[in-house]
């Protein structure tokens, strides 16, 4: 994910870009495009390792009350 445009894009915003970003997605009303960018929102500032950005730990965040962990695997 870090590899992504998305992710350069939201690394390169200032604090108050992303705040004013964040007001415009949470008018949205798709819960994983907010669900999404809150985790990342966390994240990208405190310039957290590799792992939370990995595809596993960012479908696990997000549906972390849906999935069954042992019956669940992530390709």
């Amino acid at each position: 994910m870090k590899k992504s445009k998305f992710f350069e894009l939201l690394s390169s915003f200032n604090k108050k870009q992303l705040q004013e970003l964040s007001k415009l997605i949470k008018n949205n009303e798709e819960e994983n495009l907010i669900g999404l960018f809150n985790y990342l929102s966390i994240h990208i500032p405190s310039k957290s390792n590799d792992t939370v950005f990995s595809r596993e730990a960012v479908l696990r965040n997000l549906y972390k009350n849906k999935l069954d962990e042992k019956n669940y695997k992530i390709y």
